[in-house]
């Protein structure tokens, strides 16, 4: 699979590229589409009101991912897409930081493929309102932003989010992301 969301090809492009790529194709049983091209422009606004974060890190970068989510949303992921019979606040936080926790391990395994050294920390659940204070300030030359949504109809709407901090980008450049995901995913 070589499909490409966007023409920008810098070494943050190309990792926030295959995370989305990931994004979609290893969660929600493939059934979601990536709305649009993904961005790095975004107002600051909350995007739900629990953020799962996890992340990625290794010498010459880190990287967190985020899934923005409501307990609302959950639950309508949960009866539709798992076998849950039984949805919980607990249950919804679980199934998105374990979401986080898989696309962290696929995205090391990808770094690895390419002989580069990640660790990946534990997922972590915080507030959408913890958002305002602890947000990345993008500086252009070391840390980017990136930005997008999965749909699958007018009731489930993920908001992703991406932040990368490159200290040294030479090794990046040389990467070549499998976008493959045919491996069995399963949820515990």
């Amino acid at each position: 699979m070589t499909e490409e969301l966007m023409t920008e090809s810098s070494p943050d492009a190309i990792i926030a590229n295959h995370v989305a790529l990931l994004s979609k194709t290893m969660l929600f049983n493939d059934e979601f589409e990536i709305e649009s091209e993904i961005y790095k422009e975004n107002e600051r606004i909350i995007f739900g009101q629990k953020i799962a974060n996890i992340l990625v890190a290794g010498e010459d970068l880190r990287i967190i991912i985020r899934i923005h989510y409501t307990d609302q949303l959950g639950d309508y992921i949960l009866h539709n897409y798992s076998a849950s019979k039984v949805v919980t606040s607990q249950k919804i936080d679980d199934y998105f930081l374990e979401c986080c926790n898989l696309l962290a391990g696929r995205l090391k395994q990808s770094f690895y493929e390419n002989d580069f050294n990640v660790g990946i920390s534990i997922p972590v659940k915080t507030k959408g309102f913890d958002d305002l204070f602890f947000a990345v300030t993008s500086n252009e030359d070391v840390t980017f932003e990136w930005h997008w949504d999965l749909t699958s109809g007018k009731e489930s709407h993920v908001h992703f989010s991406l932040f990368i901090e490159l200290l040294s980008d030479d090794k990046i450049k040389t990467m070549n992301f499998n976008h493959d995901t045919s491996d069995d995913v399963e949820f515990f």
